[in-house]
Order: structure tokens, then C-alpha cells, then sequence
């Protein structure tokens, strides 16, 4: 394959990122003046699940009873701190964070892209993924820029046969999202694929040796846990405290009685319907990709998709899908022989982020 020069993937991403950037910042602007609040950064970047990693970036954790910061993972306010103390502004400090990380996000996934298929697949996903209905969060004071820019390093080196630097990107992840331990089971994977041949004490010695690092993250946070509360788990346990979560899977008829009860355009969960029907896509996609793309690749996007699922809940669901980059790839084949329907599919789905972006900026807004 003809080697890519620094140009090739360097310049349509840092397109996209500026589009995706303007775009991002005119939505997220509109849709405070229409649900009449001020446009500052506070109230543009920095709302709901934000104080709560501010919290750990000033104060570290805190076990209360109730809902406390310990059921957000340490690996974003750890990347945020560093910058907090350079600038002195946490907002901006995590927000720079977010941005910066989304930017060399969309450089990874389009060298993976094009390394795997083409030039054309690659700007298809970037576009599809950029612009996709809930993509705003990857410039809030959130995770979902860093947790996406992790999960790419390592399917990419998985991808390349570097396994131990993919377990080491997927032991990062794990430090951010609990989904994140699950590119473990798409770098053992990889790296079964690569050696059948090789003798199986040896193979389950190196195997164990990357599903160790690559479950790092989870295990040092699990570790602190059971430090500061006596409960390893205590991040699952203290999801009972948050509405809606912790109901078992019978919890996911709440839309159902969404919809029997006539509330689709009043009712708060309203959005949620809609996120119903992108959780059905993802999971139809994530299943193309496992056969007829990368089965690791499918196995961890069915996963990060099944495994949230069972808390009985699809609240926040919105933005755990959109770093699914796997998912965006197998939409950019399956609109290839239809070129200007990819090309549509933007446009549609930044009318459904206006939307979403309204959501997030009232007082309802759950994700």
C-alpha cells in the first residue's frame, strides 16, 4: 500500500475539525438564546456531568452518601489537571482538553479508515462521525473526546500488531469509562488471530499479560476504591442514586410507556425515543462491522453498546455511542454505492443536533 504523506492525513481532518468546530459553536450558541440563558462558557460547555469531574480535578474524591463523584472514573480529570494548573481556569482547561483530543481523534480514525478501505471511506466517516446528532459533546467538559482518540490508538495499534502498546491505549481508556476494559477483548482478539500457531502456554501467558495492562485503569480505580470506601464496585453501587439507573432491563420499557402515555413531545425523556432508535442503529451496525469488517472491532462496539443496557437505562446512551468510530466506518460503506445519501445524512442529522443542543441547554436535558 502506498505510504501516506504527513499531508494526506493531516489536512481533511483539521477540514472537518474546523467545520465541525463552527458548526458546534453557532448550535450550541442558538440553542441557549432560544432556551433564553446567557451564552457563557459556563452555560455552553459546562453543564451537568461537567461539575462533577470539576470536583475531582479541585478537590479529588469524596464518598457521601447519595450521589458523589466517586461514579466518575479519574482518567479525564487527570488529563484536565495538568492544563487547570497552566492556565488556572478549569472550564477552559477542560474544554482545551476535549478539543485538542477530538482534533487528534479525527486524525487517527481517518489513518485507520483510509490504511483499512480508502481516501473516500475515510472522509465519509469523518463526516458521519463530526456531524453526528449528539457530536457536540466532544467539545463540552466531558469524556467523549479523550475516550474516542483512546479507543482509536488502540484498535489502530491492535490493527498494526503492536499489541502490547494496544493493551496499554486500552488500559488508558479503561481509566476513563468502564466500556473502556472491553478493547481488551478486541486486542486478545487481534492478537489470537495473529498467533494460532504459536504454542498455547505461551499464548495464554502473553494473553493474560495484555488483558492485565489493558484492564489497568479499571483495576487501579477499583483499587482506590475499595481505599477510600472498602468497596471496590463502589462507582456501580452508587448508580442507584441517579434517576433512572439501576432498574434492571424491565427499566427499558420506559419508552414504551413514553410513547403509550401520548408524552413524546412534553415529556423530559422525550429524546429519549430518539435515542432508542440510534441505539437500534448502532447495534445493526455494530453487528455489519463484526462480519464483514474486523469481529474485534464489532465484538468491542457490541459490547460498549449491550453491557450499559443492563443498568435498565438508555440516559446518557446518546453520547456512549458516538465514540464508536467502528460503527461510523460500516455507515460510510454501506452508503458508498450512494454517494450524495452519505453526504445527506449531515445536513439531517445537524437538524437533530439543533435539537439535541436545546435539550442540553435546559433544565431537562439528561445525557
Amino acid at each position: 500500500m502506498k505510504r501516506l504523506r504527513p499531508a494526506d492525513w493531516l489536512t481533511f481532518p483539521l477540514k472537518v475539525f474546523g467545520l465541525w468546530l463552527i458548526a458546534m459553536g453557532l448550535l450550541l450558541y442558538f440553542a441557549s438564546a432560544f432556551a433564553d440563558q446567557a451564552p457563557s462558557l459556563q452555560q455552553l460547555t459546562g453543564k451537568w456531568d461537567s461539575g462533577w469531574y470539576a470536583t475531582i480535578v479541585t478537590d479529588g474524591y469524596r464518598a457521601v452518601d447519595g450521589q458523589s463523584n466517586i461514579a466518575f472514573f479519574p482518567g479525564y480529570p487527570l488529563a484536565v489537571k495538568p492544563v487547570y494548573a497552566l492556565t488556572g481556569h478549569l472550564l477552559a482547561a477542560g474544554v482545551a482538553v476535549s478539543l485538542v483530543s477530538f482534533w487528534l481523534a479525527l486524525m487517527v480514525v481517518y489513518r485507520i479508515a483510509r490504511d483499512r478501505f480508502d481516501a473516500k471511506v475515510a472522509e465519509r466517516t469523518l463526516l458521519l462521525l463530526a456531524f453526528s446528532p449528539f457530536s457536540f459533546f466532544f467539545g463540552l467538559f466531558y469524556t467523549e473526546s479523550l475516550f474516542l482518540l483512546l479507543i482509536a490508538l488502540s484498535l489502530r495499534a491492535a490493527q498494526a500488531r503492536h499489541f502490547v502498546a494496544a493493551a496499554a491505549w486500552a488500559g488508558l481508556a479503561s481509566s476513563i469509562r468502564f466500556v473502556g476494559v472491553f478493547l481488551a477483548a478486541a486486542v486478545l482478539f487481534e492478537y489470537w488471530q495473529t498467533h494460532k500457531t504459536v504454542a498455547w502456554p505461551k499464548l495464554a501467558a502473553k494473553g493474560l499479560g495484555l488483558a492485565a495492562l489493558a484492564g489497568s485503569g479499571l483495576v487501579a480505580y477499583m483499587g482506590y476504591m475499595y481505599g477510600i470506601t472498602g468497596d471496590a464496585l463502589a462507582f456501580v453501587h452508587i448508580q442507584k442514586y441517579w434517576p433512572g439507573r439501576g432498574q434492571g432491563l424491565p427499566g427499558l420499557l420506559d419508552p414504551l410507556r413514553v410513547l403509550k402515555n401520548g408524552y413524546l413531545f412534553s415529556n423530559p425523556y422525550a429524546l429519549t425515543i430518539v435515542v432508542v432508535g440510534l441505539i437500534a442503529l448502532f447495534l445493526a451496525l455494530a453487528v455489519y462491522c463484526f462480519v464483514k469488517i474486523s469481529k474485534a472491532w464489532g465484538l468491542f462496539c457490541l459490547l460498549a453498546i449491550a453491557v450499559p443496557l443492563l443498568s435498565g437505562s438508555t440516559i446518557s446512551l446518546n453520547r456512549y455511542i458516538i465514540v464508536l468510530f467502528p460503527c461510523f466506518v460500516a455507515l460510510a460503506l454501506l452508503t458508498g454505492a450512494h454517494q450524495r445519501l452519505a453526504y445527506a445524512l449531515v445536513p439531517s442529522a445537524m437538524l437533530l443536533a439543533f435539537f439535541s443542543t436545546l435539550y442540553y441547554q435546559s433544565r431537562i436535558f439528561l445525557g
